[in-house]
């Protein structure tokens, strides 16, 4: 059976469109492949970051002048902007920076750090009394008072009787799991 001259032609239409679908396919699946590739932040990074952190629900920290306004802790005082941080620098809680690795630009990651990765485990240790006659003004001091001690340390005054003030050494966060909500706006 001889095909006539139409069909001849409608088939090699037929087989050149078909050819340029799959090529088209084919440079759709390559740029998607190369592009969809984006860097990831590794050791050594540095990053700008934008972050809320949280105990308990309750937002206490943040460099989002916005979340700050709505969740009522905005400090006039502070700038707020993006921040850097070097990956594995230690210069941040490693808890954090240990949740910045594999972290691509414009994700949002929301963790949890425990407090051996945050602010340490609470030490009851750290607890420890002086008299108040060590103190001048001694009358000022009151529960949740924050002193400096002789070594430069912040320590709050936890109870306060006539003659001697409780403080607690430990940071006010030990023992405590924080979550951050964290936005890697760029590696840099």
């Amino acid at each position: 059976m001889k095909k006539s001259k139409k069909e001849e032609i409608r088939i090699k239409i037929s087989k050149k469109a078909i050819l340029a679908i799959v090529l088209v396919i084919m440079i759709a699946i390559g740029a998607y492949l190369i592009f969809s590739k984006q860097r990831t932040a590794k050791e050594g990074d540095t990053v700008l970051v934008n972050y809320q952190v949280s105990f308990n629900g309750t937002i206490f920290d943040t460099n989002i002048e916005k979340v700050a306004r709505a969740s009522n802790i905005y400090n006039p005082a502070r700038k707020y902007s993006p921040i850097n941080v070097t990956i594995g620098a230690g210069k941040f809680l490693r808890g954090f920076e240990d949740n910045l690795y594999g972290m691509k630009e414009g994700e949002t990651k929301t963790f949890t750090v425990p407090p051996e990765l945050a602010y340490g485990i609470y030490d009851p240790k750290k607890i420890s009394s002086f008299p108040l006659s060590a103190v001048n003004n001694s009358k000022e001091i009151k529960v949740g008072t924050l002193l400096t001690d002789k070594k430069g340390n912040i320590v709050r005054v936890i109870e306060v009787n006539a003659t001697h003030a409780i403080v607690d050494m430990n940071h006010i966060l030990a023992g405590k799991s924080l979550t951050f909500t964290v936005t890697l706006l760029k590696i840099i």
